[in-house]
């Protein structure tokens, strides 16, 4: 059932691999791999409920489902954060024309980098 629910609710990405997504900066493993899960759109925090039979996480403040796309494009929530970091309009727009490095500092400044 949640699965279905999460299935109308989320827009699959353009980026369903990492494919020839290249690094542009040095990264450690640990961010390589958390912009990697980013890339792809699945995560530790917005996914575990598929494995865990728990309910679809959603975000504390909106109570919209939490999706990468949600924590980097549309929690208002995160809004100053994200605009001091990160300018996109879209997933895609966000992995074409923003440093890594950047979208690392913002996933650290809004407390998200140890859970995702």
């Amino acid at each position: 059932m949640e699965l279905l629910r999460w299935k109308q609710i989320t827009c699959y990405y353009t980026y369903r691999t990492v494919g020839d997504y290249k690094q542009k900066t040095c990264l450690s493993r640990r961010d390589t791999v958390l912009l990697n899960r980013l890339h792809i759109g699945h995560t530790r925090l917005t996914h575990s409920f598929l494995l865990s039979g728990d309910d679809l996480p959603e975000c504390g403040t909106c109570q919209y489902p939490l999706t990468v796309k949600h924590i980097l494009i549309e929690c208002v929530d995160l809004q100053d954060v994200r605009n001091k970091h990160l300018v996109a309009s879209s997933i895609k727009d966000l992995f074409d024309n923003i440093a890594a490095h950047k979208i690392i500092d913002f996933i650290k400044e809004t407390r998200f980098y140890k859970q995702l």
